[in-house]
Formats: C-alpha cells, structure tokens, sequence
C-alpha cells in the first residue's frame, strides 16, 4: 500500500511564515514526508481563485501557476504527482460544485470543451518539466455531481437523476487525461463513504454508461462517514463488485477540539465540541495527540489488511499561522458562505502538526518503513 500527502497549502503557509517542527528541530513539511516513505503528493488546482481585484482566494490559491511550482519541488524530492481538479474557482464538496466563472453562459457542449482544453494544458505544462503524474482526479467529492447545474444529480437514490450529463463530462476529462499521460490513473472520487446505497447507485450507473476510469477514490472522515467497520466493508464491496482499485483520497482525525485562539466568538474549526459530541458513536477515539494517533495507527493498518491501495492525509501541514486562511472574503462571497463563519483556518486541530508546529505523535505513525 502507498502513502500520499495532501500538501495544496504549503507555498502559501511558507509565504505567511509558516514553521514546522519534529522534536523541536526545524523540518520542511515536503523533505519529512517523504522520509516518513510518502509516495505522493496530491495537488488540487482550482480555475481562477482571484477575485475582481486580483486578489487571492486563500485556502492555498491552488491556480495552475502553483500547482506547477510545487509539483516541480515535489519531483526534486521524488514523489509522484497526483492532480485533483475541481474544475471550479474555490472549493468543491458534495455540498457545493460551482462552475468556474469563465464558463458561465456556455451550454453543454462548450462546457465539455472547456473542460477537455483545461485538463490537457494543466497536465500538458507538468509533462513538458518532466512531472510524473501517478494518478488524476476529475472532479473532487462528487458524489452529488459537478458542474452545477448541469451535471448535477438530482432526486434519492435509488432513482436519482442526471448521470447522463455526468458520465459526459467525466469521459471527456479521463480523454484528456489519457492523451497527455496515457499510464496517469483516472481516479473518481466520491464523499459518502458510509452509505453504501449512494455509492452501489453511482459507480454501477457511471459503469452502465460506458465512464472509463481506474481508481475508486474514497474520503474517510469518522465524523462524518460511521464506523471504521463500515467503511472497510464498503470499500471490500466496491472493491469486489466493479474489479477497481480502492484508494482513500482523504482522511483525517482531529488530535484536540480547543481552538487555537482563545476567547473566538464562534466556533470556527470544522470538527469541534459541538460536531464530535453529535457524532460520538462513530468515532473511534478520543480527539486528543493520543486519539489521532492510534487513529492513524490502526486505519493504516486495517487499509492495508482490506487491500486498499492508497491512503492520502488531507492537508496534514496546514498549520494556523495569520494571513493563510481557508478563504479571504472575495473567496467566502464565490462559495455562498460570506457570513458563515471567519476567514482564518479552519482545519488546524486535525493536521499532523500542533498549534505550535511541532508534529504531533501520529506523523510518526504515517509512514511506510
């Protein structure tokens, strides 16, 4: 089994200060992982993350300028590239798949074109700097679709509706894939890994109408997604049932629930007192150092006994540091959450690194000997 790193905010926590450390000496989050036997370094890039003025988005900024700078320090230390489009301007979950703004207005078939014409000149830019490329999202967590509204799924399973225009858009990106990188895994990557209803609907569907893919991805996030158990089930099922790889495209345990600034007038980290007291039959541990790292520990160890063939940190580096937040408020406004809550970091408490920076006791557990 292979290990990979999400690692999208890394030049832009290293411009706002960023340090990190491991046993008090100071590291390059890049240079660890890789020691630590990491693989992979998977990288989203988002369309145009700039608003009116020119000014960032935040959340790393991930344009395609970026994703080439730093899956060219990523080739220096030998990973392995795996690309993650969202084919949007910010973020995209099952929750929100905005069209980038440059595509506003075209109909199917221009979209379609966009779509291939993007995909091959970002991949074309890393092929032409001698970047492997291992594998290639086409589209991120879209387990409701993408490409609203054209492509997205409508309705309950197990007669949900709109996979046509989906699976059309999927083939054209795995085309493009295939014309730059003709080895680069086509991987689709679905959210809802606890609901095997969801995911049994999706992927036979996508198979019905003939979407050629490799990888089965995956997220995991215990708070969200029930049991360990479940999910190891799920994953053997799909595992056996559509004869694809299995690999977890993201995952992440919180190590405390505290936020990093004292006194904060609402909650603002994404998993919090509120969200684990809700979610407390599903989670395996405690959230504390010691909780995420037997975490760690033990879904490593289980991924590996179901024959999962790639497990992927989500943003284990993004540490709170002042200006690197998970959006500015040109940012907030593009995904419709310019009142939901503060511009600062969000993920902090389930990264591999403490509020300081040093590493926490389970990035010693994330590693291949």
């Amino acid at each position: 089994m292979k290990l990979g790193v999400d690692l999208s905010t890394y030049l832009e926590e290293k411009a706002f200060g960023a340090k990190w450390y491991l046993d008090g000496t100071e590291v390059d989050p890049l240079e660890a992982f890789r020691r630590n036997g990491v693989d992979y370094l998977r990288l989203r890039v988002w369309n145009n993350p700039y608003g009116k003025s020119g000014s960032p988005f935040l959340g790393g900024t991930s344009d395609r300028g970026k994703l080439l700078e730093l899956a060219l320090k990523g080739k220096e230390l030998g990973y392995a590239i795996v690309v993650d489009f969202h084919y949007s301007d910010f973020w995209c979950d099952p929750a929100k798949q905005f069209l980038p703004r440059a595509w506003e207005g075209l109909d199917m078939e221009g979209v379609k074109a966009a779509l291939r014409k993007f995909t091959a000149e970002t991949l074309l830019s890393l092929k032409d700097v001698g970047v492997e490329v291992h594998g290639v999202q086409i589209g991120n967590e879209i387990t409701n679709g993408f490409l609203w509204p054209l492509a997205k799924l409508n309705g309950t399973v197990p007669n949900r509706t709109g996979y046509e225009a989906l699976a059309e858009f999927l083939k054209e990106g795995a085309s493009a894939v295939k014309s730059v990188y003709p080895d680069a895994r086509v991987i689709l990557h679905l959210e809802n890994s606890g609901n095997r209803p969801i995911l049994d609907e999706w992927f036979s569907r996508i198979s019905e109408l003939g979407v050629p893919y490799d990888v089965i991805g995956l997220s995991y996030y215990p708070y969200w997604h029930g049991s360990m158990a479940n999910f190891f089930e799920n994953a053997t099922y799909l595992k056996c049932k559509f004869k694809k790889e299995v690999a977890v495209m993201e995952t992440g345990f919180a190590f405390t629930l505290a936020d990093y600034e004292s006194g904060a007038k609402a909650p603002q980290l994404v998993v919090n007192e509120e969200v684990a007291a809700k979610m407390k039959e599903s989670l395996p541990y405690e959230c504390t150092k010691e909780g995420q790292r037997l975490y760690v520990h033990d879904f490593l160890e289980r991924s590996r006994e179901a024959g999962v063939s790639e497990v992927y940190y989500w943003e284990p580096a993004w540490i709170p540091v002042k200006g690197a937040g998970w959006a500015s408020l040109e940012g907030q406004a593009y995904v419709r959450q310019a009142e939901i809550k503060e511009t600062r970091n969000e993920w902090a408490n389930q990264i591999l690194f403490d509020y300081e920076g040093e590493a926490t006791p389970a990035f010693g557990e994330f590693k291949n000997n």
